[in-house]
């Protein structure tokens, strides 16, 4: 974990050093778009994010209630020993939870650079 921070430390002042104190401005006039909704202004992006989290969610209960996959994962999260004594391979799982956990960040990554 501080090994990790250290890093994020040294990636953002290297990005200083090379593209300088301001960075890189991105323009699109995807995230200036609004839309008014009952008296509420919403942006595009807000939207996106909305739409893209919905779907997320849905893959994710399709994914733990439709494979076999998704049910030994659920089991080894509930019960673990009684997992194991199925075959299921708690190692296997605690990779999927980081792969999963991970493609979750980078997803909420890409949005918050909107």
């Amino acid at each position: 974990m501080i090994a990790s921070v250290g890093l994020l430390v040294l990636m953002q002042d290297a990005f200083r050093i090379v593209f300088g104190e301001q960075g890189i401005t991105f323009r699109s006039t995807f995230a200036f778009t609004t839309y008014n909704f009952a008296g509420i202004t919403v942006s595009a992006v807000q939207i996106a994010i909305v739409v893209t989290a919905a779907a997320i969610f849905a893959g994710l209960h399709l994914f733990t209630t439709r494979t076999r996959i998704g049910v030994g994962w659920r089991a080894t999260v509930s019960k673990p020993q009684i997992a194991a004594s199925f075959g299921i391979d708690p190692i296997k799982v605690r990779y999927l939870n980081f792969a999963i956990g991970s493609a979750l960040a980078a997803v909420a990554a890409g949005w918050s650079l909107s």
